[in-house]
């Protein structure tokens, strides 16, 4: 578990990636390339209810998401439901992982830090949303049934899970990275990780329900798969909704209106 005494401040996002920056924005933003983080506050009212990001196979903690970044940090607090959420972006090295649990260990810190209100989050956080995409989707269903990584009763705190990408069945094209990503073996369709998390999931969801899952699909999305069977429901997942795109474009917004991705976002966090 990461010390919260040794995280650094986070830095600028102007000096690690070309955003212009606007004084009239009332958004905080900093971001944190050594930590894989990047935080988007409000600086004009104490918001409680956070939304939490998470990439997915040799992603980026910022640039998977393409614009949306931007225009949460442009946008957010002239958005009726928006303002009232915090936004976080955290981030994983693919080649360094090993297991969907490696993922939930990383949601779960952060978790930690930010319900305590420990630095660098400037205050305690009562409500959570999960956004997850691709691999990040199996990460998120790996913590919300590791209960141990719980900080807080998810009944009490978890607002909304939504799953882009979610690779339900595994990925055929898995394979390709086996030699360079040690976790593309649970990616491989009907893998032991995949099979195990599955039965996991329906264990603890008995037991210890969390709020019904969103998961977002894309017809054209050849590495989760779009065939019918790919497309299984797992526990607690309501029925999944089917888009045109495909698999980064799911998450990669070019503008604010009718945006699939921005669309659900506003859509849970209500």
């Amino acid at each position: 578990m990461e010390s919260t005494s040794a995280l650094p401040d986070f830095e600028p996002a102007n000096k690690s990636r070309p955003v212009s920056f606007d004084p009239g924005i009332r958004r905080g933003f900093f971001s944190s390339t050594q930590q894989l983080r990047a935080f988007f506050f409000s600086q004009t009212q104490d918001n409680h209810q956070l939304a939490v990001f998470v990439h997915g196979f040799a992603g980026n903690y910022l640039s998977t998401w393409g614009l949306i970044p931007h225009l949460l940090w442009t946008g957010a607090d002239t958005d009726a439901i928006l303002r009232n959420w915090d936004f976080l972006f955290i981030g994983y090295e693919t080649r360094k992982i090993h297991t969907y649990l490696d993922i939930a260990e990383r949601i779960g810190t952060e978790w930690g830090y930010c319900f305590s209100g420990s630095p660098p989050y400037p205050r305690k956080y009562a409500k959570v949303s999960l956004f997850g995409h691709s691999l990040g989707t199996l990460g998120i269903r790996q913590f919300l049934c590791a209960t141990a990584k719980h900080h807080e009763s998810l009944a009490q705190c978890l607002h909304s899970v939504t799953l882009f990408g979610s690779p339900l069945a595994g990925s055929k094209l898995a394979y390709l990275a086996n030699v360079t990503h040690p976790i593309a073996k649970a990616l491989t369709p009907l893998n032991p990780q995949l099979r195990m998390l599955r039965v996991w999931s329906e264990g603890s969801f008995k037991y210890s329900p969390w709020p019904p899952v969103r998961v977002v699909v894309g017809q054209g999305d050849w590495i989760a798969g779009t065939e019918m069977h790919e497309l299984v429901t797992w526990p607690g997942d309501l029925t999944p909704e089917i888009t045109t795109l495909g698999h980064s474009d799911l998450v990669r917004p070019d503008a604010w209106q009718d945006s699939v991705v921005l669309n659900s976002v506003r859509m849970v966090l209500r």
